[in-house]
Parts: structure tokens; C-alpha cells; sequence
């Protein structure tokens, strides 16, 4: 490395760093490399200067070293300097003079890799974000201003706006800005503050060259869901209202004991009534939720709208159906909706190993059957959500308010029974069908709030294409049959059979459909009542 290269050239679509650059007509003339001690410095730090220094010298570069005021008295340089730090009154003074300044580990980086030192127009300590292009949203100026300056000095650009070239979107807090909402569509990933912060520490002790773009960094330091939020739950109490505290907590919210109208972002309630949400609604400045807005949140990785989840959205029906019963909930597994187990929640690097959809459940079913007394507001329970016509997973209550009876006289299609066929697999499954049929603009959120439980598909194939076909039409698979609102039956085995009827039996509100119900829904491209498409069993598969 005979000199420093003049600045190389820069897209001007949306790159806007924070400081103006060197202008491209330098000369590319043999340069001084000087070597400044600083008062500021750490005994680390001094060890890593002194250690590029020795490099430096032995691939013939001539370094010398100076003295700090020698170098702070400087008001123009085509020289290049080292120093092991970039703080203290020396480096704010000659940082404004646009010299050319340098940190050891870019400097090593480039004398063992035979490439040039750049020349962006600020000072550069290492190539931690070489390659990335970041903006920022929801973050104070004066604190957007450091995160800008620590990017710039790691090799990262600014951009101002976020654009095609942008890579990450780093944000102080998860809110749907527009620079958010545009990330989340263009599949940008959107960063916490501490990525630059914690990466900006490590360099200046690791001489060794990293990149804060690796999978594991990218991982470990993605906004949370709920990152930076404050927020208030109303008529949800006992181990419900714990396991629902502690799922939003652990993906970045807080929850105090009061609702702040500054501070609080969103109340959490599946009820329109209380001194909390009469509050809120008299504020306007707080979001009131159902639960399964938090749920689906952490299903997604994102914050999604939340108009169509306001709890006056729910049914009477949803609203006042009673909690099944503790001794209900003690035939449960053991540990099927355990919040403190190991494996529940999310994690940093491994956020494929969070069992969403049990966590997920447990809260709109929990066995709570106690009443709210939140500052002596409304005791109404807050109930499971009743599957009375609710196969509506949008909640649309003037259309199933007509009970379906258990013994309807609507003739159904019958499937195939054990003693008529020997495969149960032969079965009519329309899957294949259905799946031609779905148009995302029609039906990408047809079952939007519908958690669907399939019953007697046992080919994996079938099962795979089951899956997709929910994906498809936004609805959430349930992880059992137990805990599911909405229960396609298409060819039960004996064991799925005997289940349905226990669950018939135990729950009068609970209403299973066979698979022309689904067909119906994608013929209409909306959630039709299930009465006429309730599963029963004939006579010969009782018989069998």
C-alpha cells in the first residue's frame, strides 16, 4: 500500500451521510502515516495502536509518530493519522477539520488484504457495517445523531429516506411509521439500537475483522415485536392475566400496574367495558386490542393493524361465554400451555424453537373463572370465545345469533365409512380443489381470526397442502384439537371420533364442521354460518 486512494464515487439516489465528503480531485500522491498517542486512550487501546504501528512498519510504510498537539494545531493534511481512540477534546477538534483519521483495525484490515484505505470524508475505525445502508425511525435527534456518527466511523452509510439500496431500518421503537411499514413490506430487517451500539463497543477492543451483517448478529439484535411499548390490560385476571403479562413482556413491552395516557401505547382487553377502557376510549391517544391482536403479532414477527381487532368487534356471544371450569383444565397435559417452560417464549438466536401456537392458545383459553376488578370496574368474565356460529372468526355477530341445534334435520354429505372402504385416506379431501381456488386478494385474510384444527388427514402430503391452505387464507393452525375454534372433519379414525364426541359433550357451544363448510366459505369468499355443515355421525360408522 503505496498511498491512500482519492474518495471513491457515491450513489447520490438516497446515500446522505452526515458529513460532506472529500471531493474526488485529491491527489493520489505518497502520503505521511502518523501514529498519535492520545490521552484518552485505555491500556487496550494503546497495546492495539503500538501493535498496528509494528504491522505498519514492517510492510514498509514508514509510519512515524507525533505528538497530539502537534496534531491537533493541524488545519489542513493530505497525511493520514492513527489513533487508538475516537473521543476526548483532541479527536472532536481535528474531527471537524476533516483530516484524514483512522482507527488500527481498518488500517490492519487494509495492509493484510492489499486494499486501500478508504476516504469517505469522515473518520473510520473498522469495516463492522462495510456494505450496510441504514436508516432510522422513532429515535431523539441528538441520540439518532451519535447511532449516525458510531455507523459512519464502522464503515456504514446513512440514508436519510428509506430506499431501494436501504438494508436495515434501525428503530428506537416498534411503531408503524411509515419507514416501518415499508421495511416490513420490502422485507428490510429492522434492527434495535443497541446493533450499532454493542457492535461500536466490541470494536474497540477486537482487532481481529467482523462483520455486524452475519446471520447471528442480524438475529440476536431484531426489534422485538413489541419493542419500546407500554401497555395496560383491563378484565383479564388470575393466570390468565400473568401468562398474558408475561408473553408481551418477554417481546419487548412493559406493563405497569396503571395506563399512563402519555406513555400507554395499547390497552389489551376482549371486553367494551371497564374504567380502563372507558378511559381509553375517552383519551383517543391509546389503541384498545383484543388479545388475539397480541397473539398474532408474535405469529407474524411484526405489529399489524390494529382497527379490526378493537374488542367491540367481538360477538356477545364471544364476550360473555363463561371460562370452561378448572377442573376442565386439569385434563389438560401437563405443561400443554405452560408459559414458564423453557421452550415457551421467544429467543434471541433461536426463534424457530418458540411453540407459538400453544403459547398463543392458552390465552384465549385459559381456565380463569374469575372476574375483573380493575379499580372497581365492570365484573363481567371474561369468557372463551364461543364457536356458537362462531366458526366466524371475524366476529361478525348479527349473522349467528340463531342457535344451532345438535340434532339439525339438514340432510349432509356423508363420507365413506370404515366398512365401505378400507383406506379412510380414499376419502373425498378437496384440498387440491381448494387450493386452486384461493385468490390472495379474495381470501389472503378470509379466515383471518379463525384458529382451524383439520381432523382425519393422516397423509403427509395432504397435511402439507392443509397447512399452505391456511397460510394462504390467514387463518392460525391450532396445535391439538382440544384447543382448537374451529374443527374441519374430513375422514376421523376412531381415536379423532371418540375425542369429537367427548368434546361435544362437555361443551354444547362448540360447533365442528365438515369440509364443505370450507368450500362454501372460498366459494363465497366470506365465513358463512355453520349451520347445515355441522359433522354428526351415521349409523355405520357408529356401528364400525
Amino acid at each position: 500500500m503505496s498511498g491512500a486512494p482519492p474518495a471513491p464515487k457515491k450513489s447520490k439516489r438516497c446515500e446522505q451521510p452526515v458529513l460532506e465528503d472529500i471531493s474526488d480531485d485529491e491527489l493520489d500522491s505518497p502520503f505521511n502515516l502518523f501514529f498519535v498517542h492520545l490521552a484518552e486512550e485505555t491500556r487496550a487501546e494503546r497495546k492495539n495502536l503500538e501493535e498496528a504501528f509494528r504491522i505498519a512498519k514492517s510492510s514498509n510504510l514508514s509510519p512515524e509518530w507525533i505528538d497530539s498537539d502537534v496534531m491537533g494545531g493541524l488545519e489542513y493534511s493530505d497525511d493520514s493519522f492513527v489513533i487508538p481512540c475516537f473521543r476526548g477534546t483532541i479527536f472532536q477538534r481535528i474531527q471537524k477539520k476533516k483530516l484524514k483519521i483512522y482507527g488500527p483495525p481498518i488500517l490492519i484490515e487494509c495492509i493484510q488484504n492489499g486494499k486501500q484505505l478508504p476516504l469517505p470524508g469522515h473518520p473510520v475505525y473498522s469495516s463492522v457495517f462495510d456494505g450496510a445502508r441504514i436508516s432510522f425511525t422513532r429515535i431523539e435527534p441528538e441520540r439518532k445523531r451519535v447511532l449516525q456518527e458510531k455507523l459512519n466511523w464502522m464503515s456504514g452509510l446513512v440514508t436519510q429516506s428509506l430506499c431501494v439500496e436501504s438494508t436495515h431500518l434501525v428503530a428506537g421503537r416498534a411503531e408503524q411509521t411509515d419507514k416501518y411499514k415499508a421495511a416490513i413490506k420490502n422485507s428490510i430487517e429492522v434492527m434495535r439500537t443497541e446493533w450499532i451500539d454493542d457492535l461500536w463497543e466490541t470494536t474497540q477492543t477486537t482487532m481481529g475483522r467482523f462483520s455486524g451483517l452475519v446471520k447471528e448478529a442480524i438475529d440476536s439484535y431484531k426489534l422485538r415485536v413489541f419493542e419500546g411499548l407500554e401497555m395496560a390490560i383491563s378484565s383479564i385476571d388470575g393466570s390468565d392475566r400473568c401468562s398474558l403479562i408475561q408473553l408481551i413482556e418477554e417481546n419487548g413491552a412493559t406493563v405497569p400496574g396503571s395506563m399512563g395516557r402519555t406513555r400507554c401505547s395499547h390497552l389489551v382487553t376482549d371486553k367494551t367495558n371497564g374504567e380502563k377502557y372507558a378511559k381509553a376510549t375517552e383519551w383517543g391517544t391509546i389503541m384498545i386490542v383484543q388479545t388475539r391482536w397480541i397473539r398474532k403479532c408474535i405469529q407474524i414477527g411484526h405489529l399489524i393493524d390494529e382497527v379490526k381487532y378493537h374488542p367491540k368487534f367481538l360477538s356477545i356471544d364471544q364476550i360473555s361465554a363463561p371460562r370452561p371450569s378448572s377442573s376442565t383444565s386439569s385434563n389438560r397435559k401437563s405443561g400443554e400451555f405452560d408459559f414458564k417452560s423453557p421452550n415457551m417464549g421467544p429467543r434471541r438466536l433461536s426463534a424457530s424453537t418458540f411453540n407459538l401456537s400453544t403459547a398463543l392458545i392458552s390465552l384465549e383459553q385459559s381456565v380463569s373463572p374469575t372476574v375483573s376488578t380493575v379499580s372497581g370496574g365492570g365484573g363481567s368474565t371474561v369468557g372463551r370465545r364461543s364457536v356458537e356460529g362462531g366458526i366466524d372468526g371475524r366476529r361478525k355477530s348479527d349473522q349467528f345469533s340463531t342457535t344451532i341445534s345438535r340434532h339439525s334435520s339438514v340432510q349432509l354429505t356423508r363420507f365413506p365409512t370404515s366398512q365401505s372402504i378400507q383406506n379412510l385416506a380414499e376419502c373425498q379431501d378437496p384440498i387440491d380443489d381448494l387450493r386452486k381456488k384461493v385468490d390472495e386478494e379474495r381470501h389472503g385474510e378470509l379466515f383471518e381470526n379463525c384458529l382451524f384444527y383439520i381432523c382425519g388427514v393422516d397423509d403427509k402430503t395432504r397435511q402439507e397442502a392443509w397447512r399452505r391452505f391456511l397460510n394462504e387464507t390467514g387463518a392460525t393452525r391450532a396445535p391439538n384439537i382440544e384447543s382448537a375454534t374451529n374443527i374441519v372433519v374430513i375422514a376421523p379414525n376412531q381415536q379423532e371420533k371418540t375425542t369429537i364426541r367427548k368434546l361435544l359433550s362437555e361443551n354444547e357451544d362448540i360447533l365442528i364442521v365438515n369440509v364443505q363448510w370450507v368450500e362454501e366459505c372460498i366459494k363465497r369468499a366470506e365465513i358463512v354460518p355453520g349451520e347445515g355443515f355441522e359433522w354428526t355421525e351415521n349409523v355405520m360408522e357408529d356401528a364400525s
